[in-house]
């Protein structure tokens, strides 16, 4: 997929976003949280939104046309770069119940990757 879209995706940063993640297979799924709930992840300027958002909707398993059936649904959020900075971006958050899946007490998924491998 990254090879796909590479050439139309700038780095920006990272950046953080009122959030919980939950482990929900060999994936992460983020659900929106108000209080001081957030998680970090990378944020990327699209210069060709209707190619790269035809990617990304297929790898992340969401159809416009049928969201109630989408494992993740894409919305604009707000979130907040190191540098303080707040932008609007496209979040991809998780569209299924989590209820018995286990919440993931990191704010960045590498980082539990990380910890997992080392326990």
């Amino acid at each position: 997929m990254k090879k796909k879209v590479a050439e139309d995706i700038e780095y920006i940063g990272t950046a953080k976003v009122k959030a919980v993640l939950y482990d929900v297979g060999t994936y992460p799924g983020a659900i929106k949280k108000s209080g001081r709930n957030e998680i970090i992840g990378d944020v990327f300027l699209i210069n060709n939104p209707k190619k790269v958002f035809k990617v990304l909707d297929f790898y992340e398993g969401y159809s416009k046309s049928n969201e109630q059936s989408s494992e993740f649904v894409r919305r604009k959020s707000i979130t907040q770069l190191r540098s303080g900075q707040r932008l609007s971006v496209w979040i991809y958050w998780y569209n299924f119940p989590v209820a018995g899946k286990p919440k993931i007490n990191y704010k960045n998924y590498l980082n539990f990757l990380k910890y997992r491998k080392t326990a």
